[in-house]
């Protein structure tokens, strides 16, 4: 007796399409995800931590072995975070792209920072396309879906716009690759694939630490294929394992010494709970509504938490439930892309709160890939189940198309929000006014930057409003009253309030170097030379690398006649700051005072050769010069000098002739 066959499902789309459709659909995807988020190309940077990871990191400043060698360095850090091969490409992008601004520091182009980010972006969209392809057996719908909403979904425009968030594009790229390598792996048992699976994972980790969600994906992987969770399967996983523990022990090692992990005073137990059910909520929401955009959304008044707080674990069991029934019930791909999304999301909830926001966009990058694969499957299903309606089945072709097309527009004006400080702090604060203290404080400090002093005022007073108990407010609106000072508005009354302001935000944390720094400039402003100079010293002492208290300490023993303090204190600034040409120049000057003709010569030759055009970098070596008994070479430069503006007194210029004429 025959065997009767099983009846199959009717394909949706029973036309093969040509070899070449699917590059023509990735090709697509790719243009309009470069016109979507190509105004971040123009943006300038933020002062939110881009001068931390960029501008003022003395860390990337040379492209070279050492500093590579310094990045990968378990010890070395950035805001607490250990990700080298995402600051080497930050390094990468600034090699020649800074020249001196003439007053010690540099200005620093953002342009070719952001076109690396927009490259890694297409590059990680063209990822998902091939991975989805690949993985769900060469099916378009699934590519063409996860692809087109991962390139153009507003969610996504803080990871490509914001310079400080590269690791999320960098480790992505890495994490993508390892799961195209390891489903070849699968396909073929390719051990070579599987190695090139672990190394991508290794470069994925040291991106970002939330690379470490990557084994558990690869075992999702195994069960969607039908492979067994054997000894095999889990042995290949044990070196992914060990490196995501180890990074994880890094990780957590580095945010306790930054004190980045907020402690139970702060958020109890319980609170934590509905933090992070809420966000893995939230961020489900946002996917299909990217409502209320902001770069910093706060954490709640804990006693004035929303319904929605007390909700979302309701709703977060919902989730878990819903996909264990969607395993029993054999729904393995919808499934997947909900293990998926839940593995990489889970890291970044607040379930353990760290930083300033209880919900982050750029951390949707990765996971939202999960979302976009259950979307895809529910749309296979329901082109399956109405394949004969060919109304309803372009209908629901159309509403997908629509919502992708939809979020062109919004992620374009979002990326333009990033435009620069003030655009960006301004949508926080219009989305959050009376809670959010930060986006004031960091408003403010880019009117500050501006000289807009009085909406500078205004907003670090709004800022202390808000949350009067942060030291960083007081400090910011200290050192706004000193610069008012210095302005020539009532000068001895805003030197007073800013001692007041630098004053409180030590008592707040008495651990503050900046602001015993701060305070220690507003007192050598008041003529309080003994006061400053403890104060530089208390810097130093909480931070021994506090590269501005040594350079404030030493310009100030210097001006004193205490010249060989001084110089110890300029060595250390030069030894972290190399390229900082003004102050090299100062300690040419202090080692010319102490009789070291020879060590002042070869700090002014740096000088000169980074800064040619100065005429009163050659004025000083021609001093110098003169000391030294080469008055040929001295007149030369003392020519040069008055070539280039600088002024040379006419005594000086007769007696270098003279003694010319003599030789």
């Amino acid at each position: 007796m025959s065997k009767q066959k099983k009846a199959e499902i009717t394909s949706p789309n029973p036309i093969i399409p040509p070899k070449w459709a699917p590059w023509a659909w990735l090709a697509g995807i790719l243009i309009l995800t470069f016109v979507t988020m190509s105004p971040v190309v123009d943006n300038d940077w933020t002062n939110w931590d881009d001068e931390v990871y960029v501008v003022q990191n003395t860390q990337i400043q040379e492209f070279n072995g050492e500093t590579i060698g310094h990045l990968f360095n378990p010890e070395t850090r950035t805001l607490a975070n250990y990700d080298p091969v995402s600051m080497t490409t930050l390094a990468w992008d600034l090699r020649g792209n800074s020249r001196p601004d003439g007053k010690g520091g540099q200005i620093i182009k953002a342009k070719p920072f952001h076109q690396t980010s927009l490259l890694f972006h297409l590059a990680n969209t063209m990822l998902v396309f091939l991975f989805l392809y690949q993985f769900f057996d060469r099916k378009l719908l699934f590519p063409i879906v996860g692809a087109l909403l991962f390139g153009v979904h507003p969610m996504h425009v803080e990871a490509v716009a914001w310079v400080s968030a590269r690791k999320e594009v960098v480790y992505t790229f890495f994490f993508l690759f390892s799961l195209l390598a390891y489903d070849r792996h699968l396909k073929k048992a390719n051990w070579l694939m599987l190695g090139l699976t672990f190394l991508a994972f290794v470069l994925s980790a040291l991106s970002k630490p939330s690379a470490v969600a990557l084994p558990g994906v690869l075992l999702a992987m195994d069960l969607y294929k039908g492979r067994t969770l054997g000894a095999k399967s889990l042995l290949e996983k044990v070196p992914f394992f060990a490196v995501s523990v180890w990074i994880g022990l890094l990780t957590i090692a580095g945010q306790a010494a930054e004190n980045a992990l907020q402690s139970t005073e702060n958020f109890g137990l319980g609170l934590r709970f509905l933090y992070g059910c809420y966000g893995l909520v939230m961020y489900v929401v946002k996917a299909i509504i990217p409502f209320g955009m902001a770069a910093i959304h706060p954490y709640p008044n804990p006693e004035e938490l929303s319904v929605i707080f007390y909700l979302a674990p309701v709703l977060a069991l919902g989730m878990l439930v819903g996909l264990f029934f969607l395993w029993k019930k054999g729904q393995k791909g919808l499934w997947f892309g909900g293990i998926f999304y839940l593995i990489t999301i889970a890291l970044v909830l607040q379930f353990i709160t760290f930083g300033h926001t209880l919900i982050s966009e750029r951390f949707t990058y990765l996971p939202y890939v999960g979302l976009f694969i259950m979307l895809a499957f529910g749309l296979e299903w329901a082109l399956q189940k109405w394949n004969s309606n060919k109304n309803l089945k372009w209908g629901l072709y159309g509403l997908v198309g629509c919502l992708g097309i939809a979020f062109v527009p919004l992620s374009q004006n979002q990326a333009k929000v990033w435009k620069n400080s003030k655009t960006l702090m301004d949508q926080s604060i219009a989305q959050y006014p009376d809670l959010n203290a930060l986006p004031y404080n960091n408003r403010g400090l880019w009117f500050k930057q501006n000289n807009q002093y009085g909406p500078a005022l205004q907003d670090f007073n709004q800022a202390i409003d808000i949350d009067p108990g942060k030291a960083l407010y007081f400090n910011n609106r200290g050192n706004l009253y000193r610069e008012l000072a210095a302005e020539g508005q009532n000068e001895a009354a805003n030197l007073q309030l800013s001692v007041a302001d630098l004053s409180k935000a030590i008592e707040i944390n008495p651990n503050d170097p900046d602001a015993y720094n701060s305070r220690g400039l507003s007192y050598l402003d008041m003529g309080n030379e003994k006061a400053a100079l403890a104060d530089f010293t208390q810097s130093i002492e909480i931070k021994p690398e506090n590269d501005l208290a040594y350079l404030n300490r030493a310009v100030l023993q210097l001006n004193s006649q205490a010249l060989e303090p001084a110089l110890a204190d300029f060595d250390q600034y030069v030894q972290r700051n190399p390229n900082d040409i003004q102050i090299l120049n100062l300690r040419g000057y202090t080692r010319f005072r102490l009789g070291q003709f020879e060590n002042a010569l070869t700090d002014q030759n740096r000088v000169i050769h980074a800064s040619p055009d100065n005429g009163s970098f050659y004025m000083f070596r021609a001093f110098t010069l003169d000391t030294l008994g080469r008055a040929q070479d001295a007149l030369s430069d003392a020519r040069r000098a008055r070539e280039l503006g600088a002024q040379v007194e006419e005594d000086f210029m007769q007696k270098l002739e003279g003694k010319v004429g003599g030789e």
